[in-house]
């Protein structure tokens, strides 16, 4: 668990310092190049800060989902089995440690799908507010792939 906590804290931390707003950031205009305001450039500093914030807040409850589901299948998993294991005839006891480790595979199936599907549904709609915050003022160039190994 305590590792699950270290790279949770890694990632927010890389995603969060790797924004970066030069305030004197200019964008190409149809009569050349001109500098963006102070105001210009906080509301997109605030912008992106929000967008971090609501991204990274999916994806911890996401994975708290995800843990719960998976310990709710250790769990019963751990139930069944012993359960089975008190059986006294040979052939019902297979059956069900067998219906057991089957029920464990599938919710275990069942919670990775959940939570890849939240990854990509979190970053899809992360991507989408960066690009309205202002598509060419960010530098964070940070992806879905840094959420894979969760």
């Amino acid at each position: 668990m305590k590792k699950i906590a270290y790279i949770l804290i890694a990632v927010m931390l890389l995603t969060s310092t790797a924004l970066f707003v030069n305030a004197d950031e200019t964008t190409g205009g149809t009569e050349g190049t001109t500098t963006k305001t102070e105001a210009e450039v906080e509301a997109v500093v605030t912008c992106m800060a929000t967008a971090v914030e609501t991204r990274d807040t999916a994806l911890i409850a996401g994975f708290d989902t995800y843990a719960t589901a998976v310990k709710a299948a250790l769990t019963a998993r751990k139930d069944a089995l012993k359960a089975a294991w008190l059986i006294q005839k040979r052939d019902e006891r297979n059956g069900a440690l067998k219906a057991a480790w089957v029920a464990y595979k599938k919710s275990i199936k069942d919670a990775r799908v959940a939570w890849k599907a939240t990854k990509k549904d979190t970053w899809s709609a992360f991507r989408t507010a960066q690009k309205a915050c202002h598509p060419k003022v960010t530098s964070d160039k940070t992806n879905i792939s840094v959420d894979n190994s969760l």
